[in-house]
């Protein structure tokens, strides 16, 4: 199955951000302005005056200059930043402060050409000279305060509450443009920016338009590069990058695509006040009323990403051998504990998988050490019952949360001080029969080989001997493991189940026919296949559902991996593979990696890899849940199809990893806002697609 390389991706851009609120010295968390000064000094304007960015930590900056607050800045042309407090506007260069010029009413905004200044405060509009602050120019406009201005050599643009108006003639007077009467969007005007080329970028309260100055208007109506909500400050790049503070956070265009980083995963909050960027784009700073953000790109190859994620795991995500989610006391990594989950066995599969993957890619012996830690670990998930056959979910230690409340899914194991927790479903078989068949394969050694020979066969025979089910502690059948072919496919409650239970099944008789040569294992396979039309039921077993579940998704991909890994009889193969096509054809949206990977592998088609490969550059370092609240942006594309099943609308294709939830791929991926979960994935989520990327040949070796 080893094919070629087709991807040597080398190194990609990978951001990552810095949260700085009042704990990091800001006096205030709600910043009105910042501005990098022309040795690359982060000044951060407040209500309560200025402040800069010193070792990561805020310090005020001119004593009480600046005690009237500080609400907007600009850097100019000549290095000085202006800077205005109240009515006043004072230049500031290094460390030296000057006051530049005191208007009549308090200071707005202002703009700059290479001569002079342009100073909007209150109903009054100056042009004062660059050189010497003197007033070349002071006029009053109709129509209420002045809000926003820009400028170049050749024109002026003010706005307020009645439209645009431009300063025009040698008298200097206004021409104004108005809505209803020329083109210009019936919206409020947010804000004002010429770009190099002259032409004047006016953002709105419900998006963005680029005029001509003329009567041509481009409008984020008619232009999807263009975008849709709010937009308060346009700031560029000398790269040809532009950055938009809206009312979603904040948004980059580079490239003529639009890219969003929403609150709070990437600023503290979801309105954005202002922004300022080094030259080349690699740093932002994100101004709002919960603090600032720093976004910082550079460049990682997959390797380090790789490195990164297993420090990461090894770190903050081991529990006796089991790796999983972090419960998170508030949303840093460093506080709370590995969680204790429904689904230890499933995500620590994942993890050995990963690593036996890697280890086959590599030979990297530290990778086999840790794939062999955690095999110990499912493999006494296996055992820890006492009864044979059948996997506990997961195990507790004394000390360790939630030991000894008396949950009846908790048994007390022979073992002191010890519980392990029943209830089992098809996904810890699942990932146990896959994570096990794989290291079986690529790293066991003879003696690994005969207990996992024994695992696989103790949960295979179990679930024969208890006619298809999984028999708990109570002698009761657990809720969510059914492979009984007369229920699956005769009684309509299981139809969500039959095919990829069948699928499931049928993965593990030929995985226990494989590791053990018992026939017996291979005659019931071929049995349910002959009389119970099992891999008939596989050739279409993804229920479609309106992409509301993905448990099966998961559980789907997994044994279809174990059944064709092993599986050699074309016949077969075909149905299997008729179910595989069905099943990826329909979460191809999704983009996952691992999902695509696999796809390729079996099939040899391009299966969309290209996605696959984007999907692992774009997650984000960051594995925490943070709260999302993308439902208020305009650009997207709501689905209807829930309705049938009398569930809410989610979105039409899930976005792009980095702006939405991180989770798993038994999650949803399509809901546009999520509630704060004080959660943490861990970074098998990347690893496992990968180093399955690696061991298949879909992806290089970065030193190669």
């Amino acid at each position: 199955m080893n094919n070629k390389n087709v991807f040597m991706c080398g190194s990609f851009p990978q951001r990552v951000r810095t949260f700085f609120t009042t704990a990091q010295g800001l006096p205030v968390d709600n910043v009105c302005s910042v501005v990098l000064d022309s040795c690359g000094r982060l000044f951060a304007g407040t209500e309560k005056g200025l402040s800069v960015l010193e070792n990561d930590t805020f310090v005020a900056f001119g004593g009480k200059t600046f005690s009237d607050g500080v609400r907007f800045m600009k850097l100019l042309a000549d290095g000085n930043v202006a800077v205005c407090s109240g009515n006043k506007i004072y230049f500031v260069n290094g460390d030296s402060i000057r006051l530049f010029f005191e208007a009549e009413q308090p200071v707005c905004e202002i703009a700059e050409t290479s001569d002079s200044v342009y100073v909007l405060a209150g109903s009054v509009f100056y042009q004062l000279a660059l050189s010497d602050a003197s007033v070349m120019l002071k006029k009053r406009y109709e129509g209420g305060n002045g809000q926003h201005v820009a400028a170049n050599d050749e024109l002026v643009y003010v706005s307020n509450e009645t439209g645009i108006h431009s300063l025009v003639g040698k008298r200097r007077e206004w021409k104004s443009i108005l809505p209803g009467i020329t083109a210009l969007p019936d919206s409020p005007v947010t804000c004002l920016s010429f770009d190099t080329v002259g032409h004047l970028w006016v953002g709105f309260s419900d998006g963005l338009a680029i005029h001509d100055n003329m009567n041509l208007w481009l409008t984020s109506d008619k232009i999807t590069t263009l975008p849709k909500n709010a937009v308060y400050k346009i700031v560029t790049d000398k790269q040809g990058g532009r950055y938009f503070a809206s009312d979603v956070g904040l948004i980059c265009q580079k490239n003529g695509a639009l890219k969003y980083l929403p609150a709070c995963r990437w600023v503290p909050d979801t309105v954005i006040k202002d922004i300022t960027v080094s030259d080349d784009g690699s740093v932002i700073f994100v101004a709002t009323e919960k603090g600032i953000s720093r976004i910082t790109t550079t460049s990682m190859t997959f390797t380090e990403k790789a490195e990164y994620y297993e420090k990461l795991i090894e770190k903050y995500h081991t529990r006796h051998g089991h790796v999983g989610c972090r419960v998170l006391k508030g949303f840093t990594i460093e506080s709370g504990y590995p969680e204790i989950s429904d689904n230890d066995g499933l995500w620590t599969s994942w993890y050995v998988a990963a690593e036996a993957l890697r280890y086959g890619a590599t030979g990297d012996e530290v990778a086999l050490e840790k794939a062999r830690k955690s095999l110990k670990a499912l493999l006494y998930l296996c055992e820890v019952s006492g009864i044979p056959g059948f996997t506990a979910r997961a195990i507790r230690y004394k000390g360790e949360p939630g030991y000894g409340n008396g949950h009846v899914e908790w048994r007390t194991a022979s073992e002191p001080d010890l519980e392990w927790k029943g209830e089992t479903s098809s996904d810890e078989i699942t990932g146990h029969f896959f994570a096990l068949t794989l290291y079986y394969d690529i790293c066991a050694d003879e003696q690994e080989k005969e207990l996992i020979k024994k695992a696989l066969c103790g949960m295979t025979d179990h679930i024969i001997n208890n006619n298809y089910r999984l028999i708990d502690y109570d002698n009761k059948p657990t809720t969510w493991a059914l492979w009984d072919p007369v229920l699956l496919n005769n009684c309509d409650k299981w139809i969500d189940e039959r095919g990829i239970n069948s699928l499931e099944l049928l993965s593990y008789l030929k995985s226990a026919y494989y590791v053990s040569g018992e026939e017996k294992y291979n005659d019931l396979y071929l049995e349910l296949i002959k009389k119970h039309h099992f891999a008939l039921n596989v050739v279409q077993h993804k229920i479609r559902n309106a992409h509301l579940c993905h448990i099966d998704d998961n559980l789907g991909f997994l044994s279809t991996v174990t059944l064709l890994r092993l599986e050699n009889d074309p016949a077969l193969r075909s149905l299997y593979l008729c179910g595989l096509e069905d099943h990826w054809q329909y979460e191809r949206i999704e983009r996952h990696p691992l999902f695509n990977f696999i796809h390729y592998v079996f099939t040899g088609r391009v299966s969309d890899i290209e996605a696959g490969i984007e999907h692992l550059q774009q997650l984000p370092l960051d594995l925490i849940n943070y709260p999302l609240y993308n439902s208020k942006r305009k650009d997207l594309v709501w689905d209807t199809e829930q309705a049938e099943w009398n569930e809410p609308a989610q979105l039409l294709e899930p976005l792009p990893v980095d702006e939405r939830l991180v989770t798993t791929p038994d999650q949803n991926y399509y809901d546009a806002d999520c509630d704060a979960r004080d959660y943490c994935f861990d970074g098998t989520v990347f690893l496992l697609p990968y180093w399955y990327g690696r061991y298949y040949g879909i992806i290089g070796s970065d030193e190669e």
